[in-house]
């Protein structure tokens, strides 16, 4: 991010973590962008993990995303409108209007915690995702129609911002890890072990 006003805070050392840093997001005008490049333009699969700890719970705050609404839709990630749940969009199409999801039903997060939120995204199985907090299995609820490969969109990467929405996220982000692949359930746990 080359304008400072938008650059998160790096905190470099957060005793909940172990004194490992983490980058603090205002939930005004913060987030960190990544140039479109074929490494971050998934297909059929992808696995996500990151650490977050919200500030304050507030529903539709963008962790990442690889969306540009209304032009360039892909996937992103989110707080759901309860607050206390996550996200996902999956576009069908690049001006995909946002009509298809998935949100956790029973993640009850809080902002007092850091949590370890990993999700399993697979284009060949009939349940495409799967999401977990802390290692344990989350209930999901599908609004719309998941698609079987996902749209290989032009969008920037976004840390911490909904491109084209603002939705900035406000809270803590320790860790990001992204595959471009379906993990197995073992190596899934393996990196949840490792954050």
């Amino acid at each position: 991010q080359n304008t400072a006003g938008n650059q998160p805070l790096l905190v470099t050392s957060v005793s909940q973590l172990n004194n490992k840093p983490v980058l603090r997001f205002d939930g005004t005008d913060d987030f960190i962008e990544v140039a479109d490049n074929s490494s971050v333009d998934f297909t059929t699969g992808m696995s996500v993990f990151f650490v977050t700890k919200q500030t304050a719970l507030t529903d539709s705050k963008a962790i990442l995303s690889k969306w540009d609404y209304p032009t360039e839709g892909s996937w992103a990630f989110q707080t759901a409108a309860s607050n206390d749940e996550l996200l996902l969009y999956v576009a069908n199409s690049l001006t995909d209007g946002g009509g298809n999801s998935v949100v956790t039903t029973n993640a009850d997060l809080t902002d007092a915690l850091y949590y370890i939120s990993s999700l399993v995204y697979d284009g060949a199985q009939a349940t495409k995702i799967t999401s977990f907090k802390n290692g344990a299995s989350l209930t999901l609820s599908v609004g719309g129609s998941i698609v079987s490969s996902l749209v290989n969109s032009a969008a920037t990467l976004k840390i911490g911002m909904f491109g084209g929405l603002g939705r900035y996220y406000n809270g803590d982000i320790a860790e990001i890890i992204i595959y471009d692949t379906v993990l197995t359930a073992l190596q899934r746990q393996q990196v949840e072990r490792y954050l």
